[in-house]
């Protein structure tokens, strides 16, 4: 390896230096956490690849081992030391895998790559007391196990004398040179080869992509800068870019924007501001004109002497007493002449009522008829026709107080008001009679299935030592 003229060293001849001195442990740490060769070459490649012109130290590049092995799947690998060809090392792999992920991962980067407490925290991202404690406990955990494995592997029956000795030198050797036993993987011929084809400088510039004379679209999403470009595409949605808020002011481009399958969907227009001001603003509507009514007559006014009270009262008895003389009350009218109805006999009811002749009436006047015209209509009763008795009967109603006063001339001191209204009774005056509740006896249900899945549980629990 030659100096350059320059004082700086090349990128090939950097990456050749790392990979001299880190790429067994980087490997062996890839391959470990991936679990397949291929995948660990790939990481390797990329680590290598990626580091700064200046000579990184051992931790960075195990950090970025690290991250480059969650990018990835890992696969599971089967264990490769024959058991029957080597029993010592098959026991160490098989206690190494079977540990905690974690604890393995601190175990070889601290056992087998040799990374120290203040390395193993950077490359863990933890602080430097946190990487002793995992180291320690890695540590304890590994070698509690496998002195537990050795232990029973001793236990067979027969044990060749030379498996005999590595499991006493197990028990008392440190734990690198035990791990150092495992057969770890070194990196294959074509990742070198691999390097040094993508090894370029590192200020040299990204080659230039020639522009298609096809269109092309940008897909979201576009690569990360910042500021944001202005966005140059007709159609913003697909493109991670900043909308001039011109665009969005001038209703017509974006009318132009619309595709034609939204033509059908557009909403309905809405009423903007100026539009409802101009609504409220307008003239006012007529309104219909209604037919003139007169005006009420006012009501006389009440008298207020005794002297007008009595005057009054002459005055409507003078005209009372120069009304025509209707004899309706005293003389039977003449019915019109209506055609004979077929004479059947109604059953015979009993008189709702019990009217007698009051001493007053002479026994040759007339009783009023059936139908008779009436200021007031007084609603009766109705009678059902089983209460009406056999034959027929007829009602004489005495004089009313209107007749009296027809008769005397002078007018009644009371009112002539209808008798009250009787509310109508019902035919029985006994109640209805109540809907007897419905019991539900659930609570009996769930006490009978309660004992039945008790007996059925002790008949199990007591008829178990039988079935065995």
């Amino acid at each position: 390896m030659t100096t350059p003229l320059t004082g700086q060293r090349s990128r090939s001849d950097l990456i050749a230096e790392l990979y001299e001195r880190h790429a067994a442990g980087l490997f062996a740490y890839c391959h470990d956490q991936l679990g397949e060769t291929a995948s660990a070459a790939d990481a390797l490649v990329a680590v290598l690849t990626g580091v700064p012109p200046t000579d990184p130290p051992r931790a960075a590049l195990f950090s970025l081992a690290r991250r480059e092995i969650y990018r990835r799947d890992v696969s599971y690998a089967m264990p490769a030391v024959d058991s029957i060809a080597d029993p010592a090392t098959a026991l160490i792999e098989r206690v190494f895998r079977d540990i905690r992920p974690h604890q393995r991962e601190v175990l070889l980067l601290s056992a087998h790559c040799g990374l120290s407490t203040a390395e193993l925290a950077l490359v863990l991202d933890v602080a430097a007391d946190t990487a002793e404690d995992l180291a320690t406990s890695a540590r304890h955990r590994f070698g509690q196990t496998l002195s537990t494995a050795v232990a029973a592997a001793r236990t067979a029956p027969f044990i060749a004398r030379d498996v005999e000795e590595v499991y006493d030198a197990i028990g008392v050797a440190p734990l690198e040179d035990v791990l150092a036993r495992l057969p770890w993987r070194e990196p294959p011929h074509d990742v070198l080869r691999r390097l040094h084809q993508s090894a370029l400088p590192f200020d040299q510039a990204p080659p230039v992509r020639r522009k298609s004379s096809l269109p092309v679209r940008k897909l979201w999403p576009t690569a990360p800068s910042w500021p944001l470009p202005l966005a140059t595409d007709t159609d913003p949605a697909t493109n991670t870019t900043v909308v001039p808020l011109d665009d969005l002011n001038n209703p017509t481009k974006i009318a132009e924007r619309r595709r034609r399958h939204e033509a059908l969907t557009e909403p309905m227009p809405r009423l903007r501001g100026s539009i409802l001001k101009n609504i409220g603003n307008g003239p006012p509507k007529r309104r219909m004109s209604l037919p003139a009514q007169p005006a009420p007559e006012p009501a006389p006014a009440p008298p207020e002497t005794v002297e007008a009270v009595e005057a009054v009262v002459e005055d409507q008895l003078a005209a009372f007493s120069k009304m025509a003389s209707f004899d309706g009350f005293t003389s039977e009218t003449e019915s019109p002449a209506l055609a004979e109805p077929v004479e059947t006999e109604p059953p015979a009811a009993e008189p709702l009522m019990d009217f007698s002749r009051t001493e007053q009436e002479t026994p040759g006047e007339t009783t009023m008829p059936d139908l008779l015209p009436s200021d007031r209509l007084v609603f009766a009763r109705p009678v059902a026709d089983d209460d009406l008795p056999q034959g027929s009967t007829t009602i004489d109603a005495p004089e009313s107080a209107l007749v009296r006063a027809v008769q005397t001339g002078s007018l009644p001191e009371a009112p002539l008001d209808p008798p009250p209204l009787l509310p109508a009774r019902s035919h029985s005056g006994r109640r209805a009679p109540k809907a007897k509740p419905e019991r539900h006896h659930d609570w009996a249900w769930e006490l009978i299935g309660f004992l039945i899945c008790l007996a059925i549980a002790l008949a199990v629990f007591f008829s178990m030592p039988l079935l065995v």
